[in-house]
């Protein structure tokens, strides 16, 4: 008995068409419009990452474009998980279109930010793209290694779909290998843990087609209606037609040609629907055998070949109607009909002698068109080779000539060389003279200022808060002596005292201020936490803090300065930007210390607050404060949108070397 056997494996990925139409999804348009108005922060990054995965079904350039920009924004803003992010939806991208290699590339920078940002979902998917990237490109102990990898991952974090994926890639990869014991052993885990009908029952399908590989045709029935049973409810007719079809074949292997002749034709049925002209003509041809071994001279065995052929010769599919003639001729034969017998394998012969005929021509004109290019390439490095020869001629001639010009410029250049190299070294020293002049009246001016506001904040505790305190024990001295009968007088000396109460805590509060005491002993973050703190809780102004990076301390001179800034900016929102919502953000990294701070407020004009002489001090305060640290500040803001203010302050240990001594409290 003939019989077209049923492909086993199912895809796991599919690969997207790189010519698909750029047809926008209405939440693509939703998040362009979003980006087109929004700041470039973190928020935006991800406003990006969900465009390409938006994009990433149909418009592959285009979602390549928006994950370059969100790559190099979230290098910018140091943040690595969402970089990392970024590279896996690339590597993504690149398998779409069939660039693996671009894929491969892509995981190996994705990884590292994943796993040290701890996302373990997005490092799950970056080792199996890894792994479908090596399978496609061949690489079976490629795509073995990296699928262990992910189901580690996967069984690290308990997660049961992930690690039904690995299971079933794994699966995929040790049927490839034909290594069918563990193929089967890893899609029966998979089986244990996976909820998804489809899944369930293409998983049986493998297990039934390794069962008919290795002779145990019981075990592939069991496992053949069992995926028939789990893909019926799932309204999936490709996954269904595989499992009849898998069904079908284990019945003709059983010889129970009745039940395999039902199924078979049941898949005609799903194929017919379906329109896919290729699986049609198998079904047909595998019910045909099927009724063919129940009744050799069934009239609708013919027909249904006749049927298959016709269908295989109108949509070009030459194998299948070569087998579809072999089969009639046999069939024919085995009837005694000997004249349509030799009439179908005159048929095969002109087919086979056809095809042979293609072939041949389709190599005659390969071997004709590589000997034609190779003759012109042949011909071509001739005429270069006689025009490099001319060329060198004509070369050496001039090197002569331009060997003596150089001879001769060589003697004024040397001579200009040494007396413009004075000229600069002495500029260039005026220059480091002058800067440091302005680095050391800078930093003078920040460390006047700092030890004038210890000295204020002292004064503030020490002395007139000593004397409100005195003040108010003299108060209360009194009110316990004084006999007061009316009670007019009662109330106006108890508000004098809660008067004391309140200018106490002022001048306590104005003194911690000005010497913030958790700046000087836990340092930057604890003090900004504390500042934000206390204003976020004193009204309806909400204040977030994010930090990242800063786990040492900087040097002091740094801390006082990017603490005094944050407190001029934060000041500036609450007396001016009517906002009601404020995002502090601070980046630390080895070379640079980056602060971020955003509110919903009305804006301001920058320009024009810096340019007006009565107004815009503090600002002109604060880029003197971070350009002495040769930092540098960006404010993005205009009226009627929140403002976003950007401090960079590097941290090279060159830069260090140049700042005055730590102040001391």
């Amino acid at each position: 008995m003939w019989l077209l056997m049923p492909c086993a494996g199912y895809a796991q990925t599919p690969s997207v068409p790189a010519d698909a139409p750029p047809a926008l999804t209405t939440q693509a348009r939703r998040l362009l419009v979003k980006l087109r108005s929004h700041p470039a922060d973190t928020a935006a990054v991800r406003l990006q990452l969900a465009l390409a995965a938006e994009l990433l079904d149909n418009d592959n350039r285009r979602a390549d474009s928006v994950l370059a920009v969100a790559r190099a924004l979230a290098k910018r803003l140091g943040a690595g998980g969402a970089e990392g992010a970024a590279w896996e939806l690339t590597a993504a991208v690149a398998i779409g279109t069939g660039r693996y290699d671009d894929a491969l590339a892509a995981e190996a920078r994705a990884l590292p930010l994943l796993h040290r940002a701890g996302k373990s979902a997005l490092e799950f998917d970056a080792r199996t793209g890894q792994g479908i990237a090596r399978l496609r490109l061949g690489d079976l102990p490629g795509a073995t290694a990296a699928f262990l990898a992910s189901l580690r991952i996967a069984e690290a974090t308990h997660d049961a779909e992930q690690t039904g994926k690995a299971l079933n890639n794994l699966g995929n990869v040790e049927f490839r290998l034909t290594r069918l014991p563990q193929a089967a052993a890893y899609y029966r885990q998979f089986l244990r843990i996976a909820t998804d009908s489809a899944q369930r029952a293409g998983v049986l399908v493998n297990l039934a087609n390794i069962a008919i590989r290795q002779g145990n045709p019981d075990s592939a029935l069991v496992c053949a209606q069992q995926a028939v049973a789990l893909a019926r409810p799932t309204g999936d007719e490709g996954i269904l037609g595989m499992s009849l079809g898998v069904l079908a074949a284990v019945y003709a292997t059983r010889e129970e040609y009745g039940p395999a002749a039902a199924t078979f034709a049941e898949t005609v049925a799903l194929a017919e629907a379906d329109g896919n002209p290729q699986p049609l003509v198998v079904a047909m041809m595998n019910l045909a055998s099927c009724r063919s071994q129940l009744n050799p001279r069934d009239a609708t065995v013919p027909t249904l070949l006749r049927r298959a052929q016709t269908l295989a010769h109108k949509n070009g599919l030459l194998d299948e109607e070569r087998n579809a003639f072999l089969v009639l001729s046999e069939t024919a034969e085995a009837r005694g009909d000997y004249r349509a017998a030799l009439a179908d394998h005159q048929r095969l012969r002109a087919l086979t002698d056809s095809l042979f005929t293609i072939d041949a021509a389709r190599q005659t004109s390969e071997l004709q068109v590589r000997y034609e290019t190779e003759k012109k390439e042949q011909q071509n490095r001739i005429k270069t080779l006689q025009i490099a020869e001319k060329d060198l001629i004509i070369r050496r001639r001039n090197a002569l000539l331009l060997a003596l010009l150089i001879g001769l410029a060589a003697a004024g250049v040397v001579a200009w060389l040494l007396r413009n190299r004075a000229r600069l070294r002495a500029r260039l020293d005026a220059e480091r003279a002058q800067r440091r002049q302005q680095q050391e009246r800078a930093a003078a001016v920040i460390e006047a200022e700092e030890r004038e506001r210890r000295r204020i904040g002292a004064d503030l505790h020490d002395s007139v808060g000593q004397l409100l305190a005195a003040a108010k024990l003299n108060l209360s001295g009194l009110q316990h002596e004084l006999q007061l009968r009316e009670p007019a007088q009662e109330v106006l000396l108890t508000n004098a005292l809660d008067t004391l109460d309140e200018s106490l805590r002022e001048v306590r509060a104005l003194s911690h201020q000005l010497v913030p005491n958790a700046l000087l002993r836990r340092g930057l973050v604890a003090a900004v936490r504390e500042f934000v703190e206390k204003l976020g809780g004193a009204g309806q102004l909400r204040i977030e803090l994010e930090t990242m990076g800063l786990d040492q301390r900087l040097p002091l001179v740094v801390e006082n300065v990017v603490y005094r800034s944050i407190q001029e900016i934060v000041a500036n929102v609450v007396k001016h930007a009517r906002a009601s919502q404020v995002m502090v953000q601070l980046l630390g990294q080895p070379t640079d210390l980056t602060v971020l701070i955003e509110d919903n407020g009305i804006g301001f004009d920058v320009a024009e607050a810096l340019a007006r002489p009565d107004a815009g001090i503090g600002l002109r305060n604060l880029f003197s404060r971070v350009e002495y640290l040769g930092g540098r500040i960006d404010i993005d803001a205009r009226p009627g949108r929140g403002t976003i203010v950007t401090l960079e302050i590097p941290l090279e240990p060159a830069a260090a070397e140049t700042v005055p001594p730590p102040l001391v409290a």
